[in-house]
Parts: structure tokens; C-alpha cells; sequence
């Protein structure tokens, strides 16, 4: 058990985003999996007064995706910092990502081109992510948009961290010509824009990610008066929302506010909760990006195969659906482990 001192240095300190990233990881992919189920439509998230707020909440789970953004960029500070490899970080990326869309997506989208609802070009651009970019289908727009960054990321380490000790004027340049550039894509090319808004108007967020990075290596200290600047910022972030005076772009760049103020809140939260929760979490962010494929491709098949039984708010099936696709991400990822441990065995 912590004493008071170490839990108050914890408390006082970035690196406690480290220290309970996995955690973050999975309370966001859980947000955004109840998120997609619409369950803020169930009858008893809105009839009782205090889970009522839970399911206000729950309808911002888009939100989630700015969580996992900046946490991303703040991991990958951790990574390439300490092996500026490129081709070596580039590798463990692909490795990543590619294994669970291969072993999760492919067969899928291999019996949709087996069943002819798809064209082989449709089969391949989606394979290798890139069908997004192309054409704007967001089935997983987000594994697309990761990709995209991790490709970036090195750019943007230079860019920010190239030495001049500005690294605070170099991310807020960065942020601002995201920013510019996307509202002239909006402005010039509107179809292209529709296509990706969803995912170009979130750089902002990776770029203060990748800011935040250094600051949680170096485990900064930060003043106890920004916990209460963060819970400032997440009172007024979701009392905007709720006021819904916020639409289309103007509304995916709130979320950055939110998301920034969720992380740090939530990472002091978890202090406070059981282990057995805490351990919950830790094992739905190892399988955050299993589970983030598996949902959606269930998601996909029951809607298909069962239209009549699944509606929004319908949570029995939807939380059936979760639990399978938890279980089925538990199996993948230790296939996998068990698939590169016997790999490496061969090779020796």
C-alpha cells in the first residue's frame, strides 16, 4: 500500500500518466464500445436521476477517441525517445496493428469477397487500411488514422523536439497549421473533407500528445492547483455539450478539451478504486485494439443477420456482444503471442 508521501509525489507528478496508461487505455475503449450501442437510449439510463448522468455521459463516448489520441502521442514519446530508429519504429508499428486486422478483419472481409458483396480492390484497399483515405469508409477509420500518425510521429518528434528549447511554440505552430489545414480542405475540397472530418480533426489532439510525451518521460512536477484547473475544464467542457451550441468541426475540436481534462482526472480517480476494478480496466487496455475490431466487425454481422432484434439502446444484446468480443480478443491476442513465441523458437 502507498504511504501518503509516494501517493502525494504520484499525484504531483506527469509520470502517473504512465503509470496507469493501460488503465486510461481501457476505460476508454469501454466508453466507446457503450458509446457505439447507443445505450444512453436505455430506459434506465434515463429514468433514473443519478445513472441518468452516466448515460449523458456515456453518449460523448466519441470522446474516447481523443483519450486514446493523446495517449498515443505520449507513448510514442517513450518509444522512439529511446531508440530514434526509424525503420526499427515503423516495424514495431506495423507489427502491431497489421497481425490483428489480419487475423480478425480478413477473414471477414474474405468471405465477403468470397460471397461477391465486395470487389478485390475493395478486399485489398481495406486490408492495408488505406480504403478510408480513399473513398471515406470509416468501418475502421481509426486504425487508419493511428497509422497515419505513427508514420508522422517521427516528423513531428524533429519538428518539436529539434533542440531550440521551443518546444511549446514549435507544438502550438503544429497545432494551428493542423488546424488551418483542415478548414482548407473544408473549404476547397467539402467531399474530401466529409469523407475524413472524423479523423483530420483530431491531429490536434495527437500533436499535444506527442508534446505531453517528454514532459511524462522527464516525470515533471506539476502544480496541485491543476487538478483543479481539470476539473474546471471538464465541468465546462460538458456543460458546453450539453448546451449543444456546438456543431460539426468547432464540436470535434471541444473534444480536445474534454479528452485532455478525462485523462487526468480519471488517472487520479484510479487511485481511488479497487484493485479488482483496476485490473478490470488493465486487461481491456492490453486488448484495446483487439476489442476495438472485434466489436465492430459483431456489430456488423448482428445487424446484418438479426436487423429486427438489434436497435439502438436494445443493451441486453449489445452487452452479450461485448462480452463475446472480450472473450474472442482474449484468445487473439494470446494466438498471436503463441504464433511470434514459436516463430522466434524456430528461428533460434
Amino acid at each position: 500500500m502507498k504511504n501518503n508521501h509516494t501517493l502525494y509525489s504520484t499525484y504531483s507528478n506527469l509520470n502517473l500518466l504512465s503509470l496507469c496508461r493501460n488503465e486510461l487505455y481501457g476505460i476508454s475503449i469501454l466508453w466507446i464500445m457503450l458509446f457505439h450501442g447507443n445505450l444512453c437510449e436505455v430506459s434506465y439510463f434515463q429514468n433514473l436521476p443519478i445513472i441518468k448522468y452516466i448515460g449523458r455521459f456515456i453518449q460523448y463516448g466519441n470522446m474516447g477517441c481523443e483519450v486514446f489520441i493523446i495517449l498515443s502521442g505520449i507513448c510514442l514519446y517513450f518509444s522512439f525517445h529511446n531508440k530514434p530508429d526509424i525503420l526499427s519504429f515503423f516495424k514495431k508499428r506495423i507489427l502491431r496493428v497489421f497481425p490483428p486486422i489480419l487475423l480478425i478483419c480478413g477473414p471477414y472481409w474474405g468471405w465477403m469477397l468470397i460471397h461477391q458483396e465486395i470487389s478485390l480492390s475493395n478486399f485489398v484497399t481495406r486490408l492495408f487500411t488505406i480504403r478510408f483515405w480513399a473513398v471515406g469508409d470509416q468501418q475502421i477509420w481509426f486504425i487508419s488514422f493511428i497509422l497515419l500518425c505513427y508514420f508522422l510521429y517521427p516528423y513531428i518528434y524533429y519538428c518539436i523536439f529539434s533542440g531550440s528549447e521551443k518546444e511549446k511554440s514549435s507544438t502550438i505552430c503544429l497545432i494551428i497549421f493542423a488546424i488551418i489545414l483542415t478548414f482548407t480542405i473544408r473549404q476547397e475540397y467539402p467531399v474530401i473533407y466529409e469523407n475524413v472530418e472524423i479523423a483530420i480533426t483530431r491531429f490536434p489532439a495527437f500533436i499535444l500528445g506527442c508534446f505531453l510525451g517528454k514532459y511524462v518521460y522527464e516525470k515533471k512536477d506539476f502544480s496541485t492547483l491543476c487538478w483543479f484547473a481539470w476539473i474546471v475544464c471538464f465541468i465546462f467542457c460538458f456543460s458546453i455539450l450539453e448546451l449543444d451550441i456546438l456543431h460539426n468541426i468547432y464540436r470535434r475540436y471541444f473534444y480536445l478539451v474534454g479528452g485532455i481534462s478525462i485523462i487526468f482526472l480519471f488517472a487520479g480517480l484510479l487511485n481511488w478504486l479497487p484493485e479488482f476494478l483496476k485490473a478490470c480496466f488493465r486487461f481491456l487496455g492490453n486488448h484495446s485494439l483487439e476489442l476495438y475490431l472485434i466489436h465492430i466487425i459483431l456489430i456488423r454481422l448482428y445487424k446484418k443477420n438479426f436487423p429486427l432484434h438489434y436497435a439502438p439502446g436494445s443493451a441486453s444484446e449489445y452487452l452479450l456482444l461485448l462480452c463475446i468480443a472480450i472473450c474472442i480478443a482474449w484468445g487473439i491476442q494470446k494466438l498471436q503471442h503463441f504464433t511470434s513465441w514459436s516463430f522466434h523458437k524456430i528461428r533460434r
